[in-house]
């Protein structure tokens, strides 16, 4: 059986491994399994984002909700599980936002932002506090 074979359905391989792996630069690189084992009880423990392209001051478009190592002739091989952030929930929170400016003929542009939140970032409390307190439209 291969590799790919062994990934459950919708699972992708992250890429670090504990086989060595020549990198273009010419470096050599493998992780010890004990780094894999920690990453894997990180994402099962806590919430990891998913950045556009490594963009932290955009939102994350999705998480990575579930990790699991592979072995596979011997090396471990990280795989990971990954879910969609949906927008348009019930618990968005709506801010509006005001213009520095108007436009040329004085009228005030009514601009407006929708944030996607993830509840289990917050406490129970913290988000109702925040849903309570944002200004809606």
């Amino acid at each position: 059986m291969g590799l790919h074979d062994q990934l459950k359905p919708g699972w992708r391989l992250a890429g670090p491994s504990t086989k060595p792996t020549t990198l273009t630069s010419g470096e050599t690189i493998a992780f010890p399994k004990k780094a894999l084992d920690d990453a894997v009880d990180r994402i099962k423990s806590n919430f990891i984002p998913q950045p556009v392209e490594h963009l932290a001051l955009l939102p994350p478009v999705g998480r990575i909700a579930d990790a699991e190592l592979i072995e596979h002739e011997g090396f471990y091989w990280l795989a990971l599980r990954e879910e969609p952030l949906a927008p348009g929930t019930s618990t968005d929170v709506v801010l509006p936002m005001a213009p520095d400016g108007a436009t040329e003929d004085g009228s005030v542009l009514d601009l407006s932002v929708s944030l996607s939140t993830e509840p289990r970032n917050f406490d129970d409390a913290d988000f109702q506090a925040l849903k309570d307190e944002a200004p809606s439209v």
